[in-house]
């Protein structure tokens, strides 16, 4: 391999400098991602009734990841790979019945502009072969995939789960000391449910209004609600508008009639 040297001024690089410049530029536009994605408010629009916490849907996070990468020339691809490997597990934990599946590796590049070769993510998965099967493994594994590679953290289930038991555990001691008097037993005091915040949102009416002015300014004073929801997806893949602004422009704007939805790959 040739060493670097220099030629009227000018300094060359070696193969292995140019690769490692390219890996720390896509690793650094990926940090910069999670940096951005650590300082939006992003909703929790799921919720496990079971244990009782709420948690990111794809819907939620997708939206920032997509502005996240237009602005730090990202680009990300997702694959699901099923092999011809057929198993019989049971269909699950309360149902034994067995039912064929095949195994399957779920993928997902993250691709810089300055480098060519994807940080790459990927899961092991367990698919049962129809097609709304297919679909929520696809949306499940996506949704893990993109929360590993930008590092968007949630409460971990299992402490969730553990704590749950312990709860469990600590009522029924609790229920059985409790002390029985003239032949009732004593209520305990109601426990008090903890409030969640609701994620901030940009006003609807505001960002309604900040689309119109854009337009205004391009020669449109009167748009339609189809043009503002085009200028809204227009606006947003240029990274002018925040994410926030997006999904309030886009709420406003279905409750007027209008449906549509940022694409992804």
């Amino acid at each position: 391999m040739c060493n670097q040297t220099k030629n009227d001024g000018m300094e060359f690089q070696t193969a292995e400098e140019v690769l490692e410049t390219g890996v720390n530029k896509r690793d650094k536009s990926i940090d910069q991602a999670k940096e951005y994605l650590m300082n939006c408010d992003m909703p929790k629009s799921g919720y496990n009734t079971h244990l009782k916490f709420k948690y990111y849907e794809l819907d939620d996070i997708l939206p920032f990841i997509q502005c996240a990468c237009r602005k730090y020339d990202l680009t990300t691809h997702y694959e699901l790979e099923c092999s011809s490997q057929v198993i019989s597990v049971p269909r699950s934990m309360r149902d034994s019945t067995l039912v064929p599946k095949v195994m399957a590796k779920a993928t997902l590049e993250v691709r810089s502009l300055h480098y060519p070769e994807p940080a790459v993510y990927s899961i092991p998965a367990v698919v049962e072969m129809d097609n709304q099967s297919i679909g929520s493994a696809i949306t499940y594994s996506r949704r893990y995939l993109y929360m590993v590679a930008f590092d968007i953290t949630e409460e971990d289930v299992l402490d969730k789960q553990l704590g749950s038991n312990e709860a469990g555990k600590n009522q029924s001691k609790l229920k059985s000391k409790t002390p029985v008097k003239d032949g009732y037993e004593a209520k305990s005091e109601p426990q008090t449910k903890l409030s969640t915040r609701k994620p901030r949102v940009a006003d609807k009416e505001k960002t309604l209004q900040k689309l119109k002015d854009i337009l205004s300014n391009r020669g449109v004073p009167d748009p339609s609600d189809e043009v503002l929801y085009k200028t809204l997806i227009d606006e947003f893949t240029k990274c002018t508008i925040t994410p926030e602004e997006f999904r309030a422009g886009k709420e406003i704007l279905k409750e007027r009639g209008v449906t549509g939805g940022a694409g992804s790959e």
